[in-house]
């Protein structure tokens, strides 16, 4: 300390005050010191980190003098942030780009708003960084580009938190997988089925599945069809369209066509009947999509058809006319046909 005046012999000190016994003096010249303190968890009277003492300079013949001293102590950015987010995301897969895989969160000891003051960045050439995005202040991390589970199922990266503090930066650094989260999707068909046989042609097969697919992993092999409907030529069949048109079969997702079924026969030469289907392509998670199928069976010419109920003829009989049949159907089968002529041979 400095003093004034013309003291009388040696001088010694003496400190008094709240916070004196903090405080360390050599008597002999005045120096006061004491420790470092926290200022997070301050020590004084006040609690309020600033320190009281008041300093007593006594002369020999015992005239003294006092100096009272207020001593601040100010916040030092001496603690890093630390992590209370854990280390692992998630996001379900399609959701929007602005939907956050992980968010990152901490805490940090310092005592003054300033030296709490925590940014968060990714850190560089780690990870998947190049398809994410993060908000500095926030610590929302997002994707550049919506999940696919089936394309890539996880994301790995590593959360930088710095503090930008009055007296330097202090960071942290957290490693984080974000996994994705499956979501089912709806099964998708490439093209609307068509078939087309002339009447009369050998039965076939159309498999319903035929062009479909789902992305879900496995669920292609257990999808199914649902909820089938018939139309012929345009009209359903009976049970608003649940019962099978004539000619056509069903067994699992197999539908069978059998071309020369009675029900084509009266179909004229080159005339057309379309049988159409609709249904539901349905995977496991409950999840459709519509499809069709047209078959077109196209008309031949068919020999007409007769029947006659024969008589029995007595050669004996002298008569000069004999009745050969007694009675003749005849049916030229197909639509619009006519018969034209008739040549019995006996």
């Amino acid at each position: 300390p400095s003093l004034s005046g013309t003291p009388i012999g040696a001088v010694t000190y003496s400190l008094g005050g709240a916070d004196s016994a903090l405080f360390t003096l050599n008597t002999g010249t005045g120096v006061v010191s004491m420790v470092a303190r926290n200022f997070e968890s301050p020590d004084d009277a006040g609690a309020n980190n600033v320190y009281n003492y008041t300093l007593t300079a006594t002369d020999a013949d015992g005239n003294s003098a006092d100096q009272a001293v207020v001593l601040s102590v100010v916040d030092f950015n001496d603690n890093a942030p630390v992590f209370s987010s854990g280390a692992t995301g998630s996001v379900p897969e399609n959701a929007a780009t602005t939907r956050e895989i992980y968010t990152a969160s901490t805490t940090d000891a310092d005592g003054t708003a300033a030296n709490r003051n925590v940014v968060y960045s990714l850190k560089a050439a780690t990870g998947d960084i190049a398809l994410l995005d993060i908000d500095s202040a926030t610590g929302k991390v997002t994707l550049k580009n919506s999940a696919n589970y089936e394309a890539k199922n996880s994301y790995s990266f590593t959360v930088v938190a710095t503090n930008l503090g009055t007296s330097g930066t202090l960071s942290t650094e957290q490693a984080v997988i974000a996994n994705v989260i499956n979501v089912n999707e709806a099964p998708v068909v490439s093209a609307a089925i068509t078939s087309a046989a002339l009447e009369g042609a050998a039965s076939y097969t159309l498999n319903l599945l035929q062009g479909a697919s789902d992305v879900d992993a496995g669920d292609t092999a257990t999808l199914d069809v649902q909820t089938l409907t018939y139309k012929v030529a345009g009209m359903a069949t009976g049970n608003a369209g649940a019962d099978l048109p004539a000619g056509i079969t069903l067994s699992g997702s197999t539908l069978s066509v059998d071309p020369t079924n009675p029900a084509f026969d009266n179909l004229a030469a080159g005339a057309t009947r379309v049988i159409e289907v609709s249904y539901l392509v349905k995977d496991v998670g409950g999840l459709n999509v519509n499809q069709t199928v047209s078959i077109t069976i196209t008309g031949t010419n068919d020999a007409p058809t007769a029947s006659v109920t024969t008589s029995t003829v007595n050669y004996a009989n002298t008569a000069l006319t004999q009745t050969l049949f007694s009675s003749a159907a005849i049916s030229a089968v197909d639509t619009g046909q006519t018969i034209t002529g008739l040549k019995f041979t006996v």
